[in-house]
């Protein structure tokens, strides 16, 4: 058991209320209300039930988690030479991995009380208790076993005559994957005893709060997948005289997942490329660059998602509670179309060092064209599945350049090396059928997929705006190029994509690192700088809705607007009451809160110290190092103005993960 932490104490609707205290001034653990009011529920059970208080730094005492994870992992092969030039591999790897986790909520618990009590029948202040659900504690039992196999045969050939040089091979992987898993929940559990008790969770009994007749919470449950994949491939390089180079790799897999058709499940892939060392040219005479090869490649591959398949599929669930008889549900609909993904890639580069590798790196350019993308298309809903399916109805194309560079800018004793990696993507959507136009339907809170043809895959967009009302507060927008407040209107079925303000992308079109490291005899000093630049984020802010309904808040709160001449320091709206869900709607996807996410982080620090001479010996050490590591040292800079760390502002309460200071020693005997 550990402390609760930052946010995982609960109470209405899932969130803590403002200002709770959680505990006296002598620091002992206060009761906060749960689920139910104090004054409501001392009124409940004539004092038959058991304690209904939630005491938040006494409850996590009385739950406890214990995972067990058992992996076998078996490789095996044989190599048998034919030969000079043919060699046969086989090889064979079997894994089994069986993990266990129990997590019990035992009778002191608010989770066990609370059950006990919501299902307690008491007929009268003289009746006594009749419990349905037996009091002590609730444990949850799971199990999980994966058996993989998987066998490769390879034919490899390699042969040098003179200037010419060829190497291949030949083969084929098979592979098969099974996974299963079951569950069950036991009530009345003692850990002592290692007893249990007995729940009908056949009939329905009334809450004792609400009335209402449900079924009592079950946990069994019962899981499995099978998935096979089988692959035939080949590879080929020719290279003349040590500078030219022709290489061909093609491959065909085939999947379970699409259906009994071959021609269906198997998809072709492969790739085609060409190098040329121009430094070993004898017109090549460059002192300064003396290796410079140049290189090109064109491929496609393929992708398959395991949640699609070309056959309707059925999950059985348990015994139906209301027939008593096995029940099931459709887990996928037939869609005999379906195929793989393809994914086609032109790739151009160089690599290069100058004299004594001062500056050594490679320089590329890529393109990519995917096809057969899976998306939601339109379906007829009389069909009864809904009015939209997955389908290979998508496409997409894409650019970049990467670069990577390494100095060596001093030698010998004091050595200082620095690397740097520079990367430029960009992409669009070429082909998409999004299920409406609306303007509202391509805001997301999160960086969802667009839909939008001619925009990056993942892009920004906003309801224009139009600042505060100096009189109100009120938030206000463009309606037909006129500032408006019908709310209704400026969210509502009229409001198109076209009348959104588009950003840019929600993934960095640049980013890249920049690191150094400094050695100094048996001392080495590192860090690593980051940078993501040329993307936008929606910012979070306050939601009356949210605070009247369910006490989720923000420090927004503070600074809105109160009084006219607010709006000159600050544009978050002012408070109304009761809450308009569309004016809340209006501000949170607002260029208001639209920021730039481009910033500066130091990845890590790390110092270290290899011992060396004798005592490595004495030892029987081939080395050993002792080292200090400093992680998620923090952002450096950022371009939005409000503090806010782009990369976690979907985390829980956007907190980036804590800087973390390591210390350890490695050793190789």
């Amino acid at each position: 058991m550990a402390n609760p932490g930052y946010g995982q104490i609960n109470s209405k609707s899932g969130n803590l209320y403002p200002y709770a205290r959680l505990a006296d001034d002598q620091g002992q653990g206060l009761a906060i209300p749960r689920d139910y009011r104090s004054s409501y529920l001392s009124g409940l059970g004539y004092g038959k039930l058991l304690d209904w208080t939630y005491v938040p730094l006494e409850d996590y005492k009385h739950t406890s988690t214990e995972n067990k994870i058992a992996d076998m992992m078996l490789n095996t092969g044989l190599k048998y030479t034919l030969n000079k030039a043919f060699h046969l591999d086989l090889k064979y790897q079997y894994e089994r991995q069986q993990s266990t986790a129990n997590t019990l909520q035992d009778e002191d618990s608010y989770f066990a009380r609370n059950l006990v009590n919501l299902y307690s029948q008491i007929a009268g202040p003289v009746a006594s208790v009749t419990y349905k659900v037996p009091p002590g504690g609730v444990m949850d039992m799971s199990n999980t076993l994966l058996n993989s196999h998987s066998f490769r045969s390879q034919l490899n050939f390699d042969h040098t005559r003179g200037k010419h040089e060829v190497t291949a091979l030949l083969g084929a992987e098979t592979r098969h994957s099974g996974s299963s898993s079951n569950g069950r929940r036991t009530y009345g559990y003692n850990k002592l005893t290692l007893g249990s008790g007995n729940v009908d969770q056949t009939a329905t009994y009334p809450s004792l709060v609400t009335g209402e007749r449900t079924f009592i919470p079950g946990g069994d449950a019962f899981y499995g997948t099978t998935r096979r994949y089988i692959s035939a491939f080949g590879n080929g390089a020719y290279t003349y005289n040590s500078k030219y180079t022709l290489n061909l790799s093609v491959r065909r897999d085939a999947s379970n997942l699409f259906g009994v058709s071959t021609n269906e499940r198997w998809t072709p892939l492969g790739s085609a490329g060409i190098s040329w060392n121009l430094s070993e040219e004898p017109f090549y005479k460059s002192d300064f660059l003396p290796y410079l090869k140049l290189r090109g490649t064109y491929g496609f591959s393929g992708n398959s998602d395991p949640g699609m398949t070309g056959v309707t599929t059925i999950e059985y669930q348990n015994t139906s509670p209301y027939t008593l008889m096995p029940s099931a549900r459709f887990d996928n609909y037939a869609n005999p179309e379906v195929r793989w993904e393809t994914v086609r890639m032109l790739n151009m580069g160089l690599d290069f060092y100058t004299r004594n590798r001062r500056l050594s790196g490679s320089l590329e350019y890529y393109t990519k064209n995917g096809k057969n993308l899976f998306a939601r298309s339109p379906l007829d809903y009389t069909a009864g599945i809904g009015n939209s399916i997955l389908r290979n109805v998508a496409s997409m194309k894409g650019r970049g350049v990467d670069f990577d560079l390494t100095s060596l800018n001093t030698t010998g004793t004091l050595r200082w090396t620095t690397n740097w990696n520079l990367s430029y993507n960009k992409d669009r959507i070429e082909d998409y059928y999004p299920e409406s136009l609306r303007g509202s339907t391509f805001l997301q809170t999160d960086a969802g997929i667009s839909g939008v043809k001619g925009k990056p895959v993942y892009s920004v967009f906003s309801f224009p705006w139009a600042g505060l009302d100096p009189a109100t507060g009120d938030p206000r927008g463009y309606l037909a190029g006129a500032v408006s407040k019908s709310y209704n209107e400026l969210t509502g079925l009229n409001n198109l994509v076209s009348d959104l303000s588009y950003h840019g992308s929600a993934l960095p079109v640049f980013f890249g690192s920049v690191g150094n490291t400094l050695s100094y005899k048996n001392f080495s000093l590192s860090a690593r700088l980051s940078f993501k630049a040329n993307y936008y984020f929606r910012a979070k802010s306050i939601e009356y809705g949210a605070l009247f309904a369910s006490w989720n808040g923000h420090s927004d709160y503070s600074a809105r607007w109160q009084k006219p001449g607010d709006e000159a320091v600050n544009q978050i709206p002012s408070i109304v009451y009761p809450a308009v869900s569309n004016r809340d709607a209006f501000y949170k996807f607002s260029e208001e809160l639209v920021e730039r996410g481009d910033h500066v982080r130091l990845q890590y620090v790390n110092f270290s110290y290899t011992l060396g001479g004798s005592l490595l010996k004495r030892l029987l050490l081939k080395d050993m190092s002792v080292y200090v590591n400093l992680n998620n040292a923090g952002i450096l800079w950022r371009a939005n103005k409000k503090g806010i760390d782009p990369e976690y502002i979907n985390s829980a309460f956007n907190l980036p993960p804590a800087k973390s200071v390591t210390a350890g020693l490695r050793a190789n005997f």
